[in-house]
């Protein structure tokens, strides 16, 4: 009942960026506009959200000769800024001897250590150089373009600062322990992908473990970042096209990050998937995923698995009624949604047998 305060006049228009993202082969310059008169439009390239206090003034177009992930947002004071999009563009290499196949051991920036483990940025170049090295494979280059690929870009503090970053405290959990980002879904073969903004957390059991170098990640969208949902097909063959989450699995078990020797000689990225798969082509109800590579601020980070969580939200949009008051979610970490009496009455019979 009381008056607003506050309010903006009116709302800056979205920047409009010349270049869609994706994999480029020579350099090129990058045009930004915005229709609102008097509008300022701001950019960065270091993965940090672009304000009035943050980023470079944009006077003219932009060179990009390497891989950048860049963000743009408009502002003009009394008014409601506009949105900070973002766009990534990757060079397989560059005559400069730059590009993702040689990717720097310690890009500017970025800690030496995540959460007390060594860091290793650095794509091998006994693999990606045929320089005179017995590893060398031709069929790198050709495998990072023969899936899609997932870009993430955020600052930097938020994922490795030492006392907030949630890559560098990776066993944290919660809301406290979530950060907003940007994501996109690039698509080398052409098709049109996709951006939105969306928090990220850490996720998974096993896979939090400073140990483990590659985590397992989850992607929130919420309005508190952007849409609210990320309403894009992402998953071949599902009729599913809205989602509040996705998870990004890394594939901790049997690979060849894994602490336990054991588990290194035997790595393998498909067990997972293929039970799920072969779910789905018994014609029953189970989590669509598929493969992508990942950049993090255009950094390689590997290949990861984006699923779907079977979650409340899950069974609401696969078979019906609202995520909320019709469904129930447990873990073996207990509830997660939903009014747990529900399940208790289900598990009263058993409560009384023990």
């Amino acid at each position: 009942g009381a008056a607003n305060t506050g309010g903006s006049l009116d709302f800056v228009e979205d920047v409009v960026i010349s270049h869609e993202p994706g994999f480029y082969d020579e350099p090129f310059e990058v045009e930004l506009s915005c229709a609102t008169p008097g509008a300022l439009i701001r950019f960065t390239t270091n993965g940090s959200a672009p304000s009035l206090e943050t980023g470079t003034t944009y006077t003219g177009p932009l060179l990009i000769a390497d891989t950048t992930a860049l963000r743009v947002g408009a502002f003009r004071e009394g008014f409601e800024s506009s949105y900070i999009d973002t766009r990534t563009y990757l060079f397989l290499d560059t005559p400069a001897g730059g590009g993702i196949l040689h990717q720097e051991a310690r890009p500017p920036g970025y800690p030496n250590s995540w959460g007390g483990l060594t860091a290793d940025y650095e794509m091998d170049q006994r693999v990606v150089s045929d320089e005179g090295s017995q590893h060398y494979d031709e069929r790198v280059r050709d495998a990072l373009l023969a899936m899609p690929s997932l870009s993430i870009v955020m600052d930097i503090d938020d994922l490795f600062h030492p006392a907030t970053g949630i890559y560098s405290n990776s066993q944290r959990a919660g809301i406290e322990w979530e950060r907003p980002a940007s994501l996109e879904l690039i698509y080398p073969d052409g098709k049109e992908g996709t951006q939105i903004n969306c928090g990220l957390r850490m996720q998974g059991g096993a896979s939090r473990l400073p140990s483990r170098p590659k985590h397992n990640m989850r992607l929130m969208f919420k309005k508190l970042y952007g849409p609210g949902k990320l309403r894009f097909p992402v998953f071949e063959g599902s009729p599913v096209e809205s989602f509040d989450t996705i998870v990004l699995r890394g594939g901790n078990g049997d690979s060849w990050f894994h602490p336990s020797a054991t588990q290194r000689t035997r790595a393998q990225y498909i067990r997972d998937q293929w039970c799920r798969d072969a779910q789905l082509a018994m014609g029953q109800l189970s989590a669509h995923q598929n493969y992508m590579h990942l950049y993090i601020n255009g950094l390689y980070w590997g290949v990861f698995n984006p699923v779907e969580r079977p979650d409340h939200g899950f069974s609401a949009a696969y078979q019906g009624g609202d995520e909320d008051t019709d469904w129930f979610a447990v873990s073996h970490g207990g509830p997660k949604a939903g009014d747990p009496a529900r399940y208790d009455y289900l598990r009263g019979p058993l409560k009384n047998k023990d």
